[in-house]
């Protein structure tokens, strides 16, 4: 048990609290890369032997792996973010779904239309009496969000009159 930096029921050198906090020591003692494939980056850190059931945090005791390899040792799949990401836009596209948004199009959300109503109904611009920032905390809009609903609003509202 920790108390503070002090240990009761065994050494500070075999909790995982020090072993957090001691991880450069590992990657500047040990080879940078998996001891299993040799890859050099995303790298973790694993215990031959765990603490729980004995081991200690000697580097004698802990190896390199990256994350693939670590993963397999303990059965399950572990990626990086990034490789999940490029890997589900490369499915998708695969699929014929369109990654991201269209170039210059514009996405009419049910918020939008309802907030847009309530500018034109309370600004002074509009058909209302209130100012900005008075209608922005009536209807709960962001600055950004309101200015750009209005200048949106303008746009629309210049078409239908030409």
């Amino acid at each position: 048990m920790v108390i503070g930096t002090k240990i009761i029921g065994g050494t500070m050198e075999n909790t995982r609290v020090w072993f957090n906090m001691n991880r450069n020591y590992y990657f500047n003692n040990l080879d940078n890369k998996c001891i299993n494939c040799g890859k050099l980056e995303d790298l973790h850190l694993h215990h031959i032997i765990p603490i729980s059931i004995g081991g200690t945090n000697k580097l004698s005791n802990v190896v390199i792996l990256c994350s693939k390899c670590h993963g397999k040792l303990h059965g399950i799949k572990w990626y990086n973010h990034s490789e999940l990401t490029k890997k589900g836009m490369e499915t998708a596209r695969l699929n014929g779904k369109q990654i991201g948004g269209i170039k210059g199009a514009k996405l009419t959300t049910k918020k939008s239309i309802e907030a847009k109503k309530r500018i034109q109904k309370y600004s002074k611009d509009f058909q209302g009496t209130l100012k900005d920032i008075e209608v922005m905390k009536l209807i709960g809009l962001a600055r950004n969000t309101y200015y750009k609903y209005k200048k949106e609003l303008v746009q629309e509202l210049s078409k239908d009159n030409n």
